[in-house]
């Protein structure tokens, strides 16, 4: 659920308008940062993390060239994976190196197994509703009209 930054209790101080929307997910993101993972390129940032630690040049090189966004927009994000404790960067010389921090991971992977069961009961209904629509239409299509009338 996503609340409007001007409400008192989700506006975070110093934010730009865009950045200013806090999402409050149930169970696992209880914190007054902005939720990483409704986003496409938060969640891309996450699999590329992954895969491996990367380096913030090597993540932004890839995001680019995916998503077309700036460097400074790809610096950004990663900031919004770490503050939410998604990733941790850690300093190497002149480079940071960002690698997935998988505990935050699991308390996602909880809240969803918690809610897994409701979900896959209403997909269920759903398939059978479908499946239960396409035996009652007709088998045979109307002929089709010319429409020269126009």
């Amino acid at each position: 659920m996503a609340w409007c930054a001007s409400h008192p209790s989700t506006r975070l101080s110093g934010a730009r308008p865009a950045a200013r929307i806090a999402t409050v997910s149930p169970g696992w993101n209880t914190s007054a940062t902005p939720d990483p993972l409704p986003l496409p390129i938060r969640r891309r940032l996450v699999e590329l993390l992954a895969e491996s630690d990367q380096t913030a040049g090597d993540l932004t090189s890839v995001i680019r060239e995916e998503f077309g966004i700036s460097q400074p927009a790809v610096s950004n994000h990663l900031r919004v994976l770490r503050d939410s404790g998604f990733a941790v960067a850690q300093r190497e010389g002149s480079r940071q190196r960002y690698r997935l921090e998988a505990e935050r991971l699991s308390e996602v992977d909880v809240w969803l197994h918690k809610h897994r069961a409701r979900w896959t009961v209403a997909f269920d209904a759903l398939e059978t509703e479908l499946h239960r629509g396409a035996r009652q239409r007709p088998t045979h299509t109307p002929p089709h009209q010319d429409r020269t009338d126009r």
